[in-house]
Parts: C-alpha cells; structure tokens; sequence
C-alpha cells in the first residue's frame, strides 16, 4: 500500500542508514566509484534534515579518486573494514560502532541484507521504531560464495525476516520475488520501488536503430569487486560464438586483473574492452546507447540498476532469471544462471535478427516507463515520510 506523503508540517530528524558498498577515501574525502554518490543519499533530505551513512571506507590508490559521497547534510561514519565470512569475526566491533549511533534520537532505515544493517539492527535498543529496505535475497547473493559464506544462507535469511517482522515500514525493490520470500508484516507500510533513476526525459529521446549484423557491440555495465555479477561467464561466453562480437566493459574492482587475465586466456584479444569506472547517470546513459545490446549474466540480482538504464535507453537486454528481473524482461531474454554456452547461442540469435531486436528495445523502453523518475520519487518519499511519522509517535 502506499498512502500519500506525510505532511511535512511535522518535525525533520536525522536518519541513520546503512549501505553494504565498500567507499574509498581519497585526499580525505569519502568517495565511490560509480554507485551510491552523495545525489543518491541526499534525495532522503526531501523528508529528514541530516543523513549519516554507516558503511566499509579504505583508501583508494585510484589517482582519478572518485565521486563525492559525502556533502551538506550528508556523511559517512567508516565502520571497521571486512570481507566476506570476516565480517562474523568483526561483528561486535561493527555493533560496537553502530550502537554510538543510536545513542542519539533519530530515525534508522535498514538496507538488508547485509553484515552492517544487521550490526545497526543488533544494536538498536528494545523498542526502537526503524524501516527496512530489502534489496536482495541472501539465500542467493552468498550462493557465489565460499565455503563459508554459503554456510551462512539459512542464518542469513532468518535474520532478514526477523528484521522485516520488526520493521514499521518496508520498501522491496522487487514488485513480488522479495515479497514473496520475505513477506512484510500484515498492516506495516509497505511499497515497492527500485531506487534507480530514470528521468522522464530520457523517455523522449529516440531509439537507438538496430544496426545489421553480423557482429554486435555488447555493454556490461557493473562492479568487479565480487563474482556475483556473472562477468566471467560472459567471458567465457564469447569464444562459442558464431561472429565475433565485441565486448566493453565498465567497472572497477578487485576482480578487474583476474578477468582480464581471463580474457587473455580466451584469446579474445581486441573483442573485450575493459574501461574501468564511468560516473553514474548520464555518462553511463550515453554508454550504452553507443552499444546494440546489453548483458547482465548475474548469479544473484534484487534489480539491477543497468538493466532498467538499459531498457530505458531503448537496449535489447540479456540477463539471468534471478531476483527481480523476471519481473520485467520477457522469457525470451532470459539464459540460465552459469550457463556460457546457452548465453552464446543467445547473443548469436539477437545478431542474427535486426528485427527483433527493435522489437525488445520498443517493448523494453514501454517496461522502464513504470520505473521512470517522478513515480519513483512518489513512492521513495512516502516511505521515508512513513519511516519519519512512526519514528515520531514511537511505534
């Protein structure tokens, strides 16, 4: 249900949230290289008067640095650093931390899942009011995962409906998958929208044309910082086919050596482009409408960002059947999770037809219209105002 905004006659306050991205610290600034800049955050200051984001920060060595997270209204409290199954060992540090946080009155909004909204969750004294924001489903995001971590998937979920059933207000970013999984509490607001945004202006602009083949210009479009975005079974992908299709990439993160290593390795020479990081919105915008379709091989997804950007932009889309994004891409654009030889076969059939093609990038653009910016922004703000009123009468 989504009831309208709460007036904001009612007093602001600050919220505290959560976000599981790892920052960089340069010249002793709080930066990211593409996702979660300080746009993203300070669109919360439409309903509260100060945003503090608790979240990993290590220092890049990246001479370009990166894009600001923190300005007026917004900072960053840098938690103790963790990666994968350390974050159980680090997780009354993490608590530690979170718990100095909430000494202060305020609102907390939890983005889960994950070890910091769990730490900000453990720390929260009996009887806080705070709302969630389930963005993933842990049963499939530690799957891609070590030993340990994928030992971690039944605890995890338990932790996650537990933080849902306490919650006076939740926000999926899936229309049903999440919903389903992790229901929200009988008479708790409750709405779904997807953070990503997409300008009503963006809708105006023309389609790209479908360009003949026999080659096409792929765009991959995420963080290389873990294995779950799929990248290497695209890799993997490109010697099976039948042209010589080409590949650029856009990204940055630990796994960046490793997979063009890969690429080395696959002999695919010139066909794959890596071009490290792009700042989010329009420069990723005219990324891919420079390309004639976009792939996101993912092992787990809430709703990709890129996807819905590439939709919008007028892109056929290939992806995998996880999270969210059979919700909003046809059966036909659809290949098995890992499945390279299947995602050859795939790309080789939307070469092979230009008609098709404009076909999926017009029924694409019509789908992404649900998800443009002014209703997005309807339904994010009467969360947050949702969040705000029932921190305020304490329930």
């Amino acid at each position: 249900m989504v009831p309208s905004p709460a007036s904001r006659s009612r007093p602001a306050m600050r919220v505290i949230t959560t976000s599981e991205y790892r920052f960089g610290r340069h010249a002793g600034q709080v930066v990211t290289d593409s996702v979660y800049p300080y746009a993203y955050w300070r669109e919360l200051l439409d309903v509260f008067d100060e945003v503090v984001v608790l979240a990993r920060v290590r220092d890049t060595r990246d001479e370009r640095g990166g894009v600001a997270v923190e300005g007026e209204g917004v900072r960053v409290v840098a938690t103790p650093d963790f990666r994968g199954a350390e974050g159980i060992l680090a997780l009354p540090r993490l608590v530690a931390t979170a718990r100095r946080l909430t000494r202060a009155p305020g609102a907390i909004i939890l983005r889960a899942p994950g070890g910091l909204s769990t730490a900000l969750h453990l720390a929260l004294p009996r009887g806080r009011v705070y709302g969630v924001e389930v963005v993933g489903d842990p049963r499939e995001s530690l799957s891609s995962g070590g030993v340990a971590m994928r030992s971690l998937r039944g605890l995890t979920a338990r932790l996650l409906a537990h933080q849902i059933r306490g919650a006076a207000a939740t926000r999926y970013v899936t229309e049903a998958h999440l919903q389903a999984r992790y229901p929200p509490t009988p008479g708790t607001f409750t709405v779904a929208v997807s953070a990503v945004e997409l300008p009503d202006a963006l809708f105006d602009e023309p389609t790209p044309p479908a360009r003949p083949g026999p080659a096409l210009e792929l765009a991959f479009v995420a963080s290389l910082e873990r294995p779950y975005k799929g990248l290497d079974v695209l890799l993997e992908a490109l010697p099976r086919t039948r042209a010589p299709h080409r590949l650029d990439v856009v990204g940055d993160g630990a796994l960046r050596p490793a997979l063009e290593a890969q690429a080395r390795a696959l002999g695919l020479g010139e066909r794959v482009r890596f071009l490290g990081r792009l700042e989010p919105g329009a420069p990723v915008i005219a990324f891919l409408r420079a390309h004639d379709a976009l792939v996101v091989p993912s092992r787990t997804e809430g709703l990709p960002r890129v996807l819905l950007e590439g939709m919008a932009t007028g892109l056929p889309c290939l992806a995998t059947p996880v999270g969210g994004i059979p919700e909003i891409l046809p059966t036909e654009c659809l290949v098995p999770v890992g499945d390279s030889p299947t995602l050859a076969r795939a790309i080789d059939e939307l070469a092979a037809d230009p008609p098709r093609r404009a076909r999926l990038a017009a029924a694409n653009r019509a789908r992404a219209r649900d998800f443009r910016r002014a209703e997005r922004d309807r339904k994010l703000r009467a969360f947050y105002a949702a969040v705000r009123d029932a921190t305020h009468a304490g329930r």
